[in-house]
């Protein structure tokens, strides 16, 4: 069980994932998404993840997803690093 609410990527524009208070690791299911995580003020870095594919968000960052190329549906799972 996830440990943030999951992000869908059911639009085409970039919608929030929940900014965590750990860090976490945010995993890919369903469909490809596209990953952006600010870093800083002034710097973020993207991403394409696909199913089972995960990127790690430090404390506090603030990641974004929209849908990968092949459509709308895709999730991102945040879990907790342990």
């Amino acid at each position: 069980m996830a440990d943030y609410p999951a992000t869908v990527a059911d639009t085409l524009e970039w919608k929030a994932a929940p900014v965590p208070s750990e860090d976490v690791i945010a995993q890919c299911q369903g469909r490809p998404v596209r990953v952006t995580v600010r870093a800083s003020l002034t710097n973020a870095y993207g991403i394409t993840l696909n199913p089972g594919q995960a990127v790690k968000i430090a404390s506090g960052q603030a990641a974004f997803v929209r849908p990968g190329d092949a459509g709308l549906g895709g999730v991102l799972v945040v879990e907790v690093l342990s």
